[in-house]
């Protein structure tokens, strides 16, 4: 059997590419809720950004937009080709940036694509290329919950199954504090109204199940989401560490 590698075909599967950087009203206030935690120390300022795993450059848009100097790094030589016609500095290994030059670096559904021997190096990697008081922000699917199974077991690609204990463990190893954990922001008001008001009726049940799974099955756990996927935004707190 012919030997391929499984990213073969990953752009055609996702249906990236021909629409790059294109960011829909829904993604953008995705956006906008879920940075609002941290928007007081970037208010008023030109942060310099990064976007790990930057896919179909929705986020190198919506950072544009906000006017923050952003750059990207993709794995996919296509994708990063296709970033730098668009206008974009772009790369496929944050190896050729410089240390302690982000104010931000995001990470939207990549940390699940590292494979567990290689998630602790990542991390510091990351970092290091963070300024003080600079954050590293990750969104990954749930491995705390059914819920998120499906997004993790949803592609072959996914390699790291991550949770909350495994998130503070990486924290006390990287000395990477942890400032916010949770699962990611629901949106309520969606593209139209059936699914708004199917939000509407959902999002209080969602609520109700949480707290029914936290305190049937994790009643001694400090924290528990049964969300699809979880959050995470790192601070650096210390250059030399």
């Amino acid at each position: 059997m012919e030997n391929r590698n499984i990213y073969d075909g990953y752009l055609d599967w996702k249906c990236w590419g021909n629409s790059f950087g294109i960011l829909d009203s829904c993604t953008r206030r995705y956006y906008d809720l879920e940075l609002k935690k941290i928007e007081k120390d970037f208010k008023g300022r030109n942060i310099r950004v990064l976007e790990i795993g930057f896919g179909n450059g929705g986020f190198l848009t919506y950072a544009l937009e906000r006017g923050w100097d952003i750059e990207g790094v993709e794995i996919n030589d296509n994708l990063v080709t296709i970033a730098k016609n668009k206008g974009f500095k772009a790369y496929n290994s944050i190896d050729y940036l410089e240390n302690n030059v982000f104010d931000l670096i995001v990470a939207f559904d990549v940390l699940e694509h590292i494979h567990p021997d290689e998630i602790i190096g990542f991390i510091a990697r990351v970092k290091n290329k963070i300024k003080k008081d600079g954050f590293f922000i990750a969104r990954f699917p749930n491995g705390d919950s059914p819920i998120g199974m499906r997004s993790q077991n949803g592609d072959i690609t996914h390699q790291n199954m991550i949770g909350v204990e495994k998130i503070f463990q990486i924290s006390k190893i990287c000395k990477f504090n942890v400032c916010f954990l949770s699962g990611s922001v629901e949106l309520v008001v969606m593209e139209t109204l059936k699914k708004t008001i199917h939000k509407i009726c959902v999002y209080p049940i969602k609520k109700i199940i949480n707290i029914l799974f936290k305190f049937i099955y994790f009643p001694t756990s400090p924290s528990f989401f049964s969300s699809e996927n979880l959050v995470v935004f790192f601070k650096k707190v210390n250059e030399d560490e």
